[in-house]
């Protein structure tokens, strides 16, 4: 069964933010050492915020682009760039949304009706403030990520679809991908109030 939610405004038709490739040389011998079966380097897709960097690890078919099939593991991490007061936690979601538009004519105009259904809804927290604590100081560092990408929509029974763009019959379906980190901090704002700082998404095929 699939689950009627509303587009979030941030996942409509936005560009995925600029990367940089960084390669990892450590995993490579040196090249004065002779190796039987040379590793080759690891390369991580980076995408840089305000305090945040999150990177992807690269996927075992080594596309240019992170593109993972059913069932494989998504690795990564968040760099945290500088001492951060008032968290109170950082989480990285990766989501999945199937729309469909519809465009028909409207007072001799075109109009668009978009529908939006959630196939993959998941989330990991990196860090949090204690019970009994409002918020903490998340100091700067790495913080690890893996999720498994599933074979089946979340909460129901249909395969989950492949990322995916095409028109038929005045009719468009788009199937797309993200993942996002979120921080959340408390500040002079009302009670019980926080703010999104430096929130990451990017797209990611799947």
């Amino acid at each position: 069964m699939k689950i009627d939610i509303q587009a979030p405004p941030p996942y409509e038709y936005v560009d995925p933010p600029s990367y940089t490739a960084r390669v990892n040389t450590a995993s490579s011998p040196p090249a004065s050492s002779p190796a039987v079966s040379p590793t080759r380097p690891t390369i991580e897709r980076c995408y840089k915020g305000k305090n945040l960097v999150l990177c992807l690890e690269q996927n075992r078919l080594r596309t240019l682009f992170p593109i993972y099939g059913l069932s494989e593991d998504i690795t990564g991490h968040v760099l945290i760039k500088r001492s951060i007061k008032k968290v109170k936690f950082i989480k990285v979601h990766i989501e999945g949304f199937e729309g469909i538009s519809v465009v028909g004519s409207s007072g001799g105009g075109s109009r668009v009706n978009k529908k939006w259904v959630a196939v993959l809804k998941a989330s990991q927290t990196l860090l949090e403030a204690p019970e009994g604590h409002r918020d903490i100081t998340c100091m700067e560092g790495l913080y690890p990520f893996t999720f498994t990408l599933p074979s089946y929509v979340t909460g129901g029974t249909e395969p989950l679809p492949p990322s995916v763009s095409f028109i038929r019959g005045g009719m468009t379906t788009d199937v797309i991908y993200f993942i996002r980190v979120e921080m959340i901090r408390n500040g002079r704002l009302r009670a019980n109030e926080g703010w999104v700082d430096d929130a990451l998404d990017t797209s990611l095929p799947a």
